[in-house]
This record gives structure tokens, C-alpha cells and sequence, in this order.
């Protein structure tokens, strides 16, 4: 919820929205940081409640009885939480004082400015304080163990709100199938041919549309760009936003979208269908109206109506189409539900869907299409997992219903003889995905597995892949989900697009070819002179790989923990050759963490990754 928001500001803030593992040293300087305002708290004219507050937050790691730092950020997360339900349970404190207290503790901690922090925190208040009020059985263990993700953190505590499990039909030989399914519907692509598919893979594109050249980009909020300080004349030149972008945290300037677009369809003639896995809105959460969001949707959208024309385009919604709040559809109260998104997005693009692709669409943001005989591209919302949809505190349903339907629509897939790409903004064992999604989406992997030939993710805006592993034995690769990337700075890498080669007999991919430019070199040019966009060597021909299938990008994975000279050079192709990011290099830390999520497809079990790397590093 919010709170942990304000209280875990260090991995929240400063770390792109959790997309990676919370590290002890953000731990340690969120203790740091707790510690430092109680001391001075008599200067900072803070009010008798708030003092209260910030004086019962822990200070120790070994409050607990434990001497470890893992712990204290649980810690942390029960106190905050229990006292803010208390504050608003029993001493009743109304909607306008609890904003006021949350918005004050925001500022007191300088986790950011008043600005920012009302902003955000009148952003989530409404969905927070619904969820409270109306789900009198939620404790503090409940909310820290799905938003921490760490069932170590409460001792075995259960809600039966926060699971659910889909049910798994046994495979049956599909001679045996009686199948009375009618020929589904073609939305065909553009392949006329027995050449390989050609399919783009689009994602993260984060627009901003009121990114300002010279704005600065090196500025103390979560998100910069946007404001020029007309009195500061002492501004270096190196501290502000180029025409092009900016690897410091800003999204995109619209002009390098049109950019994108545009090389895209010179570059690339034969496209047979074009991908998109999400995030089309800022990440300028305290500056968020659902009027500013629908105008990004609507630019975006038709921007690529225009660029790409017939080219067929499948596109999911990433979890900044509604900043992260994705409410049950029962819920109908108009500034809470999430209806306005699905329906909006149905107005300015239902006529490139199917009938059938709309009713689910409408009922939850995903749907299914069978795009070429034999292939069936399946599009999922899978953001109501991710750990900050305070939703599913409230109701696990939508999150259940969704993956029951991926179920029994692989079920129809394989009893029609089809082969099947998902799409899916958030990839799976990435530690902010939600512990019961995460281990029923491995479920459905394994079971699937024949059927599913490819994935295809955004979010994490680091180019890679991730593997699945039969969970009965670790040493047989399944699947493959592989990374866009994203067509956003903002994780300091340069922009990019995919290019997948596409077999049309087994529709998996043979092929992967990221293209990309350097900021640094693009903004040095300026405006006169388009960005030079160049073909990366692609995984196969930087590492001589004979395909890119599970069992390959498995033991490429395993050469590069025995390796780590062949991990830098993979990490290169991962942040596109940032200038940024190869400055600040990977430790041992950052090469773990890239090798564990490459192997964790379940992230309730990292013990394939945990047993791996102690092998190969001793």
C-alpha cells in the first residue's frame, strides 16, 4: 500500500518501481534515513502524530530477535502498517487528515518533496482507504507479505484473500479429442509466403508529452525532464534533457517515438505483425489524471494507426496504463474502477479487433486471436499481480478468472492442433510479480509447454530472455520468454526494438535481432540530424548459438555463471551498449541477480539459481 510506499521510498523512489530484488544496501539506508529524522525530529516542526509515528519505526535490524538485515524492512512494514490502520479504524481519522499525515511523514523522512508526495499519495489514498474500510479482516502480516513478497516475513501467515488455484486439465493425445470446436476466426498477418515471419516487438514506450529540451534531467524526483528553472543560469549543459532523451530518469519525448516508427517501416519492408507488451503511459505518478492518460493512449495509438497502417498490431496494457491499479470489475465506484480503461481503449482500437477479442478485453483487459492458421497469439493482463495492484488485497478473483481462461483457452489450442505465443507485460518470476500468479503461471507452462512456443514480455526495458524448468526436474528446460527490451531511456539504456524471425512451419523463434542507438551520440547531433539506429549482433551470432531454443539459452545461461567474461559481453547486449550503464559496470551482486532472473520462472523457488551459483562461483 501506500504507506510501504513512503516507508520502503528507497527501493520504491530510487529503484524504478522495484524492478529488481530490494537490496540490503537500500535496506540499510532506509534504516539510516529512520534513524537520522527521530534524532531530528525537535527541527523539523513536525505535528504531535506524526512524531508519534516516526518515533515507534524501528531503528535496528535485530528487533526481532534476529541479527539480519533481511528482516528489518518487514519490520518496518508491520509498525507502518499497523499504526495507519489503527489511526484510521479506531481513532477514525477522516480521508483529508490521513492524506495530510501520510503526505507530512512523505516530507518528514524527505523521501520527496510536498509536491511529489501529495501527488502520489492523493493518487492511491481513495483505493487504499476503500480497501481498508472494507476488508475489516486485513491485517498488517497480510499486506506486508504481498507487498514484500516474502512469505519469510510472516512466520507461515495465511490469507485465503491473496491465493487462488486454477484448475489443470490432464493432456489427452488429440487423436483421442472428439473435437466439435468450429474453425475459429483468422485475423491473418501479412505472411503470403513460406519465408520466415517477421514480427517487431514494441514495449515500454513511456511517453511524456510535456518533456521539454533543456529541462533538467539530473534532478531529485523520480522522474525529471519537464521543468526549466529559468533562473538558474548555472545549470551545466551535461545536466539537462537533449532533443533526443536522456539516459537519467526521463520517459519519451514524442518526437523519438515518431522516430521509431518511422525507421521501423523503412528498415524493415516485410512485416507480418508487430507485437506490443505495454507501458505507454509516464512514470510522473503525483502528475496522473485519467484525462492526461487517455491523450497519451490516444497519441500513441493513433500514431501507430498512422505509421504502421494495415500492418496487423496485438497490444497488451502494462501495469503505468492505470499507475498500477487494476480493480476488480465489481467494483464500480467511478473514481476507483478501471473500466474507463478498457472501454477507452476499445474506442480508439476496437476496430481492429474481433468481436470475441472485445467481450474479454472488456472484461479485463485480455484476449486471444488466432492470427495465422495454426498460430493463436494469447494477450494477457498480468498486471493485477504485480505487488503494488493494492487490489489484490481486496479480491484475488480477477486475478484467478484470468489465468483459469488462459487454461482453457490452451486447452482449446492444443485440441485444435495450434501452436501459441503469449504476450505478457510482466515476466513471471521477476520478484515484484505476486507469489500465487507466479507459481500458477509455472503450472500452466509446464503443462502447456508443446503448445507454447514462444513468449514475449516487456517491464523489466533490459533486453534478455527468461527460462521455465520443469519443476519436477530442474535440469530439462521448457520454454523461453524473451525480453523487448524498451523503446524508453528511462532505466538508462538506450531505446530499442526487437525483430523476431519467426518459423512458419513451427512458428518458434530462430532469430532475434535488437536495434537500437546510442543517446549520447543522437543528442550530440541534436534535432537536425536523425538518430543513427544500428543492428546489435544478435545472441546467435555474438555467442555462436545453434538456435535459441530452451535447451541452448540453458546451457548458454550455465556457460555465462562458469564465465564471466561471456556474461559482460551478454550484459552489453542487454543495456544495448549504454553508455551510462557500461560506466557504472556490474559487480558480483548485479551479475547474480541477472543470472537469477534469468533462471527463476516460479519466484516462490530459487533454488535451481541459489544451488547453481554456489556450484559454479565455488
Amino acid at each position: 500500500m501506500l504507506w510501504l510506499k513512503v516507508f520502503l521510498s528507497l527501493c520504491i523512489v530510487n529503484a524504478s518501481l522495484c524492478n529488481r530484488i530490494i537490496k540490503m544496501e537500500d535496506i540499510e539506508n532506509l534504516r539510516q534515513k529512520i534513524a537520522k529524522t527521530q534524532e531530528q525530529l525537535e527541527l523539523k516542526n513536525v505535528s504531535p502524530k506524526a512524531t508519534k509515528f516516526i518515533e515507534k519505526l524501528p531503528t535496528s535490524p535485530d528487533v526481532r530477535g534476529v541479527s539480519a538485515l533481511e528482516f528489518y524492512a518487514c519490520d518496518v512494514c508491520f509498525t507502518s502498517i499497523d499504526e495507519l490502520m489503527f489511526i484510521r479504524r479506531v481513532e477514525l481519522l477522516n480521508d483529508t487528515n490521513l492524506v495530510d499525515l501520510a503526505v507530512e511523514l512523505c516530507t518528514a523522512l524527505e523521501i520527496q518533496r510536498e509536491r511529489e508526495c501529495r501527488g502520489i499519495i492523493e493518487l492511491y489514498a481513495p483505493t487504499i482507504l476503500y480497501i481498508i474500510d472494507n476488508r475489516q479482516d486485513l491485517s498488517a502480516e497480510t499486506v506486508c507479505k504481498f507487498l514484500l513478497n516474502d512469505g519469510d516475513c510472516v512466520n507461515s501467515h495465511d490469507d485465503d484473500i491473496l491465493e487462488f488455484t486454477v484448475a489443470i486439465k490432464d493432456y489427452k493425445p488429440r487423436e483421442e479429442v472428439q473435437n466439435e470446436v468450429e474453425t475459429p476466426e483468422v485475423l491473418s498477418t501479412n505472411s503470403s509466403s513460406t519465408d520466415d515471419m517477421i514480427i517487431v516487438h514494441l514495449t515500454d514506450i513511456h511517453v511524456d508529452l510535456k518533456y521539454k529540451t533543456g529541462a533538467m534531467a539530473k534532478c531529485k524526483k523520480y522522474a525529471c525532464c519537464r521543468d526549466i528553472n529559468k533562473n538558474d543560469t548555472t545549470a551545466k549543459s551535461s545536466h539537462l534533457a537533449g532533443y533526443w532523451g536522456d539516459y537519467r530518469s526521463c520517459d519519451t519525448p514524442l518526437n523519438a517515438i515518431e522516430d521509431a516508427f518511422h525507421h521501423i517501416v523503412e528498415q524493415h519492408p516485410k512485416i507480418d505483425a508487430i507485437y506490443f507488451t505495454g507501458d505507454i503511459i509516464d512514470h510522473f505518478l503525483w502528475d496522473t489524471t485519467i484525462d492526461g492518460m487517455k491523450s497519451s493512449l490516444k497519441t500513441v495509438y493513433g500514431l501507430m494507426r498512422n505509421v504502421f497502417k494495415d500492418i496487423p498490431i496485438y497490444p497488451i496494457i502494462g501495469n503505468h496504463e492505470a499507475q498500477n491499479l487494476f480493480a476488480p470489475l465489481h467494483v464500480k465506484v467511478p473514481n476507483l474502477s478501471t473500466e474507463w480503461l478498457y472501454s477507452y481503449i476499445i474506442e480508439i482500437w476496437g476496430d481492429r479487433m474481433s468481436n470475441e477479442s472485445i467481450e474479454t478485453f472488456k472484461n479485463g483487459g485480455y484476449y486471444s486471436v488466432l492470427i495465422k492458421p495454426g498460430l493463436r497469439v494469447i494477450a494477457l493482463n498480468n498486471n493485477p499481480c504485480f505487488i503494488f495492484n493494492f487490489w489484490a488485497l481486496y479480491d484475488s478473483e480477477p486475478m484467478y478468472a484470468q489465468f483459469q481462461w488462459l487454461h482453457d483457452t490452451l486447452v482449446k489450442a492444443e485440441e485444435m492442433g495450434e501452436k501459441v505465443h503469449i504476450l505478457a507485460h510482466i515476466p513471471n518470476g521477476l520478484d515484484e510479480f505476486a507469489e500465487p500468479c507466479s507459481r500458477e503461471y509455472q503450472r500452466i507452462i509446464e503443462r502447456f509447454h508443446k503448445t507454447i512456443v514462444a513468449q514475449f514480455n516487456g517491464h523489466h526495458e533490459f533486453y534478455g530472455f527468461h527460462l521455465f524448468y520443469e519443476a519436477a526436474n530442474v535440469s530439462n528446460p521448457i520454454s523461453v520468454a524473451f525480453r523487448g527490451g524498451s523503446l524508453a531511456s528511462f532505466s538508462k539504456v538506450n531505446r530499442n526494438y526487437v525483430v523476431y524471425n519467426v518459423s512458419v512451419d513451427t512458428f518458434e523463434v530462430k532469430e532475434d535481432e535488437v536495434w537500437t542507438y546510442n543517446m549520447t551520440e543522437a543528442n550530440l547531433q541534436g534535432e537536425n540530424l536523425k538518430p543513427r539506429w544500428f543492428k546489435q549482433p544478435t545472441l546467435r551470432e555474438s555467442f555462436n548459438l545453434p538456435d535459441l531454443s530452451p535447451e541452448t539459452l540453458s546451457k548458454f545461461t550455465m556457460d555465462m555463471m562458469r564465465n564471466s567474461t561471456l556474461f559482460q559481453e551478454y550484459r552489453k547486449l542487454q543495456i544495448k551498449n549504454s553508455d551510462y550503464l557500461l560506466k557504472k559496470g556490474c559487480n558480483d551482486e548485479c551479475y547474480k541477480d541477472i543470472i537469477c532472473e534469468t533462471l527463476i520462472s516460479d519466484n516462490t523457488d530459487d533454488s535451481l539459481c541459489q544451488k547453481l551459483w554456489k556450484k559454479f562461483k565455488n
